[in-house]
């Protein structure tokens, strides 16, 4: 039976009577989509068969602590080259907040995390490999992004044994560990592995979601469960409570982002099970569109309730005739906006892509009822919506946003790609306008080639998929929230971590 409970072997090993070589991670539902067994052998390895519909259960058992052979001590981790790898990790991903009464940064504490944890820790091999893949995509250095896939093997197998051991392990340690996975997941995503992140982010929704949690989340914990389809989704009692998408000192008289975002959850997936079905009756689709003008006015108060700090402002403009082509990542006319910073940002897009979907919803749900194309309110609301975040684009992309404009201004074409982390932070945004079937065809293709962009010129290899929807078999009028999410879980939890 050892091949078949949630530590299941592939199937080649199940075949062989052999058990694979991952077993059940401590309060995580972590898989593995190689076998590493038969990897090594030169087997042709069958995979691994989808059990998403086991019920999962917690269960301790006894530790078998005899052992007839010593551990050998692992190689030192501590060298000059690691400590290179870990400063562009640490210089290309981490944002640190200047001013943490009104931005959490981004994965601003982990650099006082490492440091108090080692150079030879799981969480630092974790950064230096992200970093490494990173620069390998960019660079078209296969030798080091294979390089990397043999220590993220390693690593896989240490960081198991750490999380089997509840009385030694750190679980801040251990969740930031399992972020980093995720995000190396996303910057090495392959068209033949567009999802292999989900593991982690599984992982990273269990840790916070059980009571020991590093974290209190004030406005609980249903905003991690939106990538989790194993857990159960609970609503906000308190809506006005701090959460993770918004000033940390909060003025109680603003919803909170997160609130809204889990109430978008269950009508974003009723609209995606109504609407396609030409069967439908239009009392379900007129209830779908109340349900979805509510949402729609709560991200609309939510916008205008913003404090002065976190208004994006317009340092520049970009006319029409400045743009050779709209199908340049470098050109969209209009604003260029700048933020206080890359975590304000991130909300602001993410409250604009997300509002942005509940549009789509309304304007579907009026086509079926009303046989209307989109409405003037809705249709100038999706433009503001969409041309928000393409006015960030240069914000998030450009190295030095202020000679950008000089260059453009100048008749340059050419933008200094910035650090990465500012790509990470626009995709799934940017994805959703490409998208959308409430915004025009030119808008869509700048933000595919944004995607593109990001992709070969900061290394993202997830950025490269979502550029070309039908690598993933995906259709124009569907917009796969659970995919959306589950990368977003990563980076809002990337938002947690402060310095201590």
């Amino acid at each position: 039976m050892v091949n078949y409970g949630v530590s299941r072997a592939c199937e080649t090993c199940k075949q062989r009577r052999k058990k694979g070589i991952y077993s059940t991670f401590n309060r995580m539902n972590y898989t593995n989509e190689s076998c590493n067994r038969c990897v090594k052998a030169s087997r042709v390895c069958l995979g691994y068969k989808d059990d998403s519909n086991l019920l999962f259960r917690h269960w301790d058992g006894a530790k078998n602590t005899d052992s007839s052979t010593p551990a050998l001590a692992e190689p030192s981790r501590a060298t000059p080259q690691n400590q290179r790898a870990l400063d562009s990790f640490f210089d290309d991903y981490c944002v640190e907040s200047i001013d943490r009464s009104i931005s959490r940064g981004f994965l601003d504490g982990l650099q006082s995390l490492i440091n108090n944890a080692g150079q030879s820790s799981d969480i630092a091999q974790a950064a230096r490999i992200v970093a490494l893949a990173g620069i390998g995509n960019r660079t078209n250095r296969p030798d080091i992004v294979h390089q990397t896939k043999l220590i993220y093997g390693d690593l896989l197998r240490s960081f198991q044994t750490t999380l089997l051991d509840a009385v030694s392990s750190n679980t801040t340690e251990s969740l930031m560990t399992a972020v980093l996975l995720g995000l190396y997941e996303i910057i090495t995503s392959t068209e033949g592995n567009p999802d292999q992140h989900v593991a982690h982010v599984r992982g990273v929704s269990a840790i916070l979601c059980s009571e020991n949690s590093p974290f209190d989340l004030l406005a609980g914990t249903d905003l991690f469960q939106l990538g989790n389809p194993l857990l159960l989704k609970a609503p906000l009692e308190q809506p006005h409570t701090p959460g993770v998408l918004c000033a940390p000192t909060l003025n109680g008289s603003i919803q909170s982002l997160d609130a809204i975002l889990i109430r978008f959850n269950p009508v974003f997936h009723r609209a995606n099970a109504l609407l396609p079905d030409k069967s439908t009756a239009l009392d379900d689709i007129q209830n779908l569109k109340q349900n979805a003008i509510v949402l729609d006015q709560e991200f609309s108060s939510w916008s205008a309730g913003q404090t002065a700090e976190w208004q994006p402002r317009s340092i520049g403009t970009i006319r029409g005739d400045q743009t050779r082509s709209w199908q340049s990542a470098n050109f969209w006319p209009g604003n260029i906006d700048t933020y206080f910073d890359l975590y304000v940002a991130a909300v602001w897009n993410t409250y604009r892509k997300t509002h942005l979907m509940i549009l789509d919803i309304i304007v579907r749900c009026l086509k079926r009822l009303e046989g209307n194309e989109i409405r003037t309110r809705e249709q100038e609301e999706v433009q503001r919506l969409a041309e928000g975040i393409a006015a960030s684009v240069p914000y998030h992309l450009t190295e030095d946003l202020q000679g950008y404009i000089q260059g453009i201004q100048a008749g340059s074409d050419t933008m200094i790609p910035g650090k990465p982390v500012g790509g990470l932070l626009l995709l799934h945004p940017l994805y959703v306008v490409a998208r959308s079937s409430v915004v025009s065809p030119q808008l869509q293709a700048y933000m595919s080639e944004c995607l593109e962009w990001i992709g070969k010129n900061m290394g993202i290899g997830q950025a490269t998929l979502l550029s070309n929807a039908s690598i993933l078999n995906l259709s124009a009028a569907f917009l796969p929230f659970q995919y959306i999410a589950e990368g977003h879980v990563l980076i809002w939890a990337g938002m947690l971590i402060q310095p201590f």
